[in-house]
């Protein structure tokens, strides 16, 4: 039973050393959802939806959108989903006061960084963020491009669910759309009609990415940037490498895993193999009490084996003092006093006194000492007034009394 509650405590302890996030304050995201305009002269135009579990008190949220050198974020608005509908106002730049219900939004350096301010305290807020960006859809001869990072990897908190959906500018054959995402292995990229394309995940962990790439027919985009290449077999080459790699990771992820139980359930055997061969109690034949130690070794020399060293310490002193004691070399007397409460009143507490005497009687069991236990029993007596009787007390103020000899009976008994 001991060597279950020994493995459990190592578990036990192994989920507490492992790092942990501190929850005190923080944050994450139950729920994003981005709808996705592609306009007919490469701009896009996003309004996203995000809702946040505020743990504690937070005053100021941000977004850093991801930008190209030429692109750029106009339009930019921000409201908060409350009864009513909170509208934010924008200020030129980054406030220290953090104004509530203000933001500002400033290109730096490839992002465009949007800082809003409010106050909330462990609750769930709604926000949302709608803005256009410029050039953010790429034209090749035969197909045009919206390759998007719907959720960055500045977020330093988890999503549970992401639900990203694309509109065309116009309707077109279902066949000539293409979808992809990149992101968590449990995504699902889908295209519901000639128009429309979505991308939703789950368990999406923080610092992680979430990105879209739709490909439709050229013809939809009038103006932008444009790239003389016919790039949907190159695109579709791309793509199927990302799967094959995504696949690889994942089977890797799950023979890590295989491999991490097979590892545990092995190291738990081992140590049990151990534990029943060694460690486990023998109750079979076992008296109730001992009365003879379990081995013929002093006690000095027993702690010298258990600590894999050749020091005593005053464990070792003490119990010494007992062995010669079974030995039938010193008799232990205990002398009871009883003091009365006070004034006389009262039970009082009983205390007791030992006191060792040197036992002289020749016993046919008595064997010679062992040089340090000889040692110790002359250092002992050193202390007696009458060479034959000493009390625990006055060994103890008589040792501190002389320190030098003391010291001096310390080292010997290192070589013990």
């Amino acid at each position: 039973m001991k060597f279950w509650r020994f493995i459990f405590a190592i578990l036990l302890a192994a989920f507490f050393v492992i790092p942990a996030q501190t929850y005190a304050k923080s944050y994450y995201f139950p729920s994003v959802i981005s709808d996705i305009s592609v306009m007919p002269d490469s701009s896009i135009s996003v309004v996203e939806k995000r809702t946040f579990t505020f743990e504690g008190s937070f005053s100021r949220i941000y977004w850093d959108i991801p930008l190209r050198s030429d692109q750029s974020v106009q339009d930019v608005a921000l409201s908060e989903d409350d009864t009513p509908q909170v509208k934010y106002e924008e200020i030129p730049s980054p406030d220290s006061a953090r104004p509530v219900h203000k933001f500002s939004a400033e290109r730096q350096g490839n992002s465009e960084h949007i800082e809003a301010y409010h106050s909330s305290y462990n609750e769930d807020r709604t926000f949302t963020l709608s803005y256009t960006v410029t050039n953010a859809v790429t034209s090749y001869n035969d197909v045009s491009e919206l390759y998007w990072q719907a959720i960055g990897k500045g977020w330093d908190a988890r999503t549970d669910s992401a639900q990203i959906t694309v509109h065309l500018p116009s309707a077109v054959d279902k066949n000539q759309i293409y979808v992809w995402g990149h992101g968590p292995l449990n995504g699902q990229a889908q295209i519901i009609d000639g128009s429309t394309a979505a991308f939703n995940v789950k368990n999406v962990p923080q610092n992680n990415f979430v990105e879209v790439r739709v490909l439709f027919p050229a013809a939809l985009v009038t103006s932008g940037p444009k790239i003389n290449e016919t790039a949907l077999s190159r695109i579709q080459k791309e793509e199927k490498s990302f799967q094959d790699e995504t696949i690889l990771r994942a089977r890797a992820a799950y023979g890590a895993t295989i491999a991490s139980g097979a590892l545990l359930i092995l190291w738990i055997v081992f140590w049990f193999v151990v534990w029943y061969k060694n460690g486990r109690e023998y109750y079979e034949g076992v008296p109730k009490y001992f009365h003879e130690p379990p081995s013929a070794l002093e006690p000095a020399l027993v702690e010298a084996l258990i600590t894999q060293g050749l020091r005593v310490s005053a464990n070792a002193f003490s119990a010494t003092i007992l062995d010669l004691a079974r030995k039938k070399y010193i008799q232990i007397e205990a002398q009871e006093t009883i003091s009365k409460g006070f004034l006389g009143l009262g039970a009082g507490s009983i205390s007791y006194k030992y006191i060792l005497h040197k036992d002289t009687k020749r016993y046919p069991s008595k064997k010679p000492l062992k040089d340090f236990e000889q040692a110790l029993y002359d250092f002992i007596f050193s202390y007696a007034k009458d060479s034959d009787v000493v009390s625990i007390d006055d060994l103890k103020t008589q040792m501190k009394g002389d320190p030098f000899k003391s010291r001096n009976f310390s080292k010997t008994s290192r070589k013990w």
